[in-house]
């Protein structure tokens, strides 16, 4: 049975789920709802346990401080800023373990590496990216498994939950949904603080449309956002989602029909949210770089990123920046059929605003 990002969840944030789509899967999909009830009980248990040991610890955690948030469409190279990022040893990130299974975060690492170690390859099949334990990972994932809303369970259940919908709950007057998203959130990254006592660099897409609700809760949050061709996004992650529904373990049967207007709702609904809420941020608080000028001049692009959101410590981080950069020379990227001209078309009326504003030629 492959892999399912929700087999980290607690029994009743599962049922939780379950009503949500009335008990509507897939009878395919039946024997891994039964694995992940199974699952659930666990997790309920040692989640307990974990709750029992460090539970106030963790409510009086305080983050000094303050969070660093990558933001940008997913394959806009969010995963490669990321790990330039995290070659800085004073930042902390979640690991392939932390985010898959949260409730065991500071009690049962050890035994989930080894779990983890015999369900999952080293190689990210849709992009062949190298995948390590203790890889930062986006914490979207442990969102999930926490029972917190997020646009990743319309992946769960595509012919349920519509994936724009996460993105409703952090536009205007704060409503019970997004509440119960910053509890949840806030105490996922204060075991992260507990547990590493360093600044935290998180990677998630869906944050590109919560600037807003993210300074309210950390006012002094810094953000940086990367952005890719819109013609290169579409492409990859087209490929992205048709991988995913044929190759994970979701609940209902994903259906492929309507994909490519799924892509331009999705990208269209994130982006609406982001330019509204760039105001919102002061200027040493936010940078904004193309992952085509970071993938030719990777020094020079983490340089002016340090400068400019006013972090310490570039010299003694651009050895490390060099050494990384010469490892990844055998890499090969996608190569995808290339788009028509009516697709073209589709793209560049959808999201016009994005090759304007990131001076990318149509």
């Amino acid at each position: 049975m492959r892999f399912s990002y929700i087999f980290g969840i607690r029994f009743w944030d599962w049922i939780k789920l379950l009503s949500s789509c009335q008990l509507r899967l897939s009878p395919s999909c039946l024997p891994r709802a039964g694995a992940i009830t199974v699952l659930s009980l666990v997790n309920s248990a040692w989640g307990g346990l974990e709750d029992l040991c460090y539970g106030q610890i963790i409510e009086d955690v305080e983050i000094n401080a303050h969070p660093l948030f990558v933001l940008g469409h997913q394959r806009s190279g969010t995963t490669h800023l990321h790990n330039l990022l995290m070659l800085d040893p004073e930042f902390a990130a979640p690991t392939l373990p932390q985010v898959f299974f949260p409730h065991w975060l500071l009690l049962g690492e050890r035994v989930l590496a080894r779990l983890l170690a015999s369900r999952l390859g080293r190689i990210r099949g849709f992009d062949n990216v190298r995948l390590e334990f203790d890889s930062p990972q986006e914490e979207e994932l442990a969102l999930c498994a926490l029972g917190a809303p997020s646009t990743y369970l319309s992946l769960l259940l595509p012919r349920q939950i519509h994936e724009t919908s996460n993105f409703r709950y952090f536009r205007g007057r704060p409503g019970p949904e997004a509440a119960r998203w910053k509890t949840i959130y806030v105490r996922f990254l204060n075991k992260l603080t507990y547990k590493y006592g360093r600044r935290l660099a998180l990677k998630s897409p869906p944050h590109t449309a919560r600037i807003r609700t993210l300074l309210e809760i950390y006012p002094d949050a810094r953000f940086v956002h990367i952005a890719r061709h819109p013609y290169r996004v579409f492409q990859s992650y087209r490929s992205f989602l048709i991988y995913l529904f044929k190759n994970f373990s979701w609940l209902q049967e994903p259906r492929l029909e309507g994909l490519d207007e799924r892509i331009f709702r999705h990208y269209s609904a994130m982006y609406d949210a982001y330019f509204e809420d760039l105001a919102l941020l002061a200027p040493n608080r936010f940078h904004s770089l193309r992952f085509e000028d970071l993938e030719k001049s990777p020094i020079s692009e983490m340089e002016a990123l340090y400068t400019k959101l006013e972090l310490p410590g570039f010299p003694s981080v651009k050895p490390r920046i060099e050494d990384y950069v010469k490892n990844l020379s055998g890499y090969r990227k996608n190569v995808y059929p290339d788009l028509t001209a009516e697709e073209k078309s589709k793209i560049r009326a959808a999201w016009s605003r994005s090759f304007e504003s990131w001076h990318y030629e149509f």
